[in-house]
């Protein structure tokens, strides 16, 4: 809920500032963007806490995790369903957004701030989604005694491999276009 919030006010507060041409209110944008980055990777850690704990009284958990999965394939529990599967996307994304925070070049700092408004209220409306349909912290009452374990087509390295991989390219290419977006934004097109 923090992320979400965090997210949705960088993007308004961004795009108000833009509006009003107020560049010096720009400045927090950076800082924003990377504890956005650290909400969502603090989440992705309880998670993947839960998955190597074996706490089945995590919805999630029961239906994807079993205590007899080793800890590779119980990493790779966590994003073997559609709950973690986008709590990883957004990981990417805002890991993408902090990289682009932090390791801007010069040339593109001007664009940096709307670059980022774009990326978090992307950012902020999956976090919508995720908060009101697809909760991976939903609570079982009472707690599941084993899991339901992960599906045998995704007990593969190359499955377990796979997912992130294809999501930091996806993600890339995504703050590509947030990158072009503001380029566009800032020209008045």
């Amino acid at each position: 809920m923090l992320a979400c919030t965090a997210s949705l006010l960088l993007a308004g507060i961004t795009l108000l500032t833009l509006m009003d041409r107020r560049w010096g209110g720009l400045l927090p944008a950076r800082g924003w963007s990377l504890s956005i980055f650290v909400l969502i990777a603090l989440s992705f850690a309880i998670l993947l806490q839960l998955f190597l704990s074996n706490d089945f009284s995590v919805m999630y958990v029961a239906q994807h995790g079993h205590s007899q999965l080793p800890p590779l394939m119980k990493a790779g529990a966590l994003w073997g369903g559609h709950e973690g599967s986008l709590l990883l996307w957004l990981l990417c994304l805002a890991g993408w957004s902090a990289c682009f925070a932090l390791f801007s070049p010069k040339s593109v700092r001007s664009l940096q701030p709307l670059t980022l408004a774009i990326l978090a209220l992307i950012v902020g409306c999956f976090l919508l989604f995720i908060l009101f349909f697809s909760d991976p912290f939903v609570r079982l009452f009472p707690a599941a005694v084993q899991g339901r374990d992960l599906n045998p087509m995704l007990q593969h390295i190359g499955l377990i491999l796979h997912p992130p991989l294809l999501y930091l390219g996806y993600a890339g290419f995504c703050h590509l276009q947030c990158s072009d977006a503001g380029r566009l934004a800032a020209r008045g097109v």
